[in-house]
């Protein structure tokens, strides 16, 4: 229960004294997790609440994936080979934007707007797309 995790650890080390065959240390272990539970608001019918409820499952969430982009409208220079090869390169980043930093994560999704506009990417630009497309493939520096 989420009420002993305050005082779990030391629960963990008084509750094995309970197994000593010295009665004097079977009762100062009871008395030191009686004070423990005390410390924290709690008694003993917590602890054994604790003990014989099933745990609750803890099931991980699901994201689901970000909507697939649509296909790049026909724009002026839409036949740009080159447009395309930078679009083409933008969206597999895309695809792979959560190995990206924030800075590039900006950037990419920059690219894929101002490419699928029609509009081409200025050398700076080509030439920092290309180098996170290398990194992402593994195909050099």
């Amino acid at each position: 229960m989420k009420q002993l995790a305050p005082i779990a650890t030391k629960l963990g080390k008084l509750i094995p004294m309970l197994s000593s065959d010295k009665d004097g240390e079977v009762v100062a272990a009871a008395r030191a997790i009686g004070r423990a539970l005390n410390g924290a608001g709690l008694d003993y019918h917590v602890l054994a609440a604790a003990v014989t409820t099933p745990p609750v499952p803890v099931y991980p969430t699901f994201k689901p994936a970000a909507p697939a982009r649509p296909y790049p409208k026909s724009a002026a220079g839409s036949h740009d080979p080159a447009r395309l090869q930078h679009l083409a390169h933008a969206l597999f980043c895309e695809s792979l934007i959560h190995r990206l930093r924030a800075n590039e994560a900006d950037f990419i999704t920059s690219m894929i707007e101002r490419l699928s506009a029609g509009r081409s990417a200025t050398e700076k630009q080509a030439a920092w797309l290309d180098a996170i497309y290398r990194r992402l493939t593994g195909r050099g520096r």
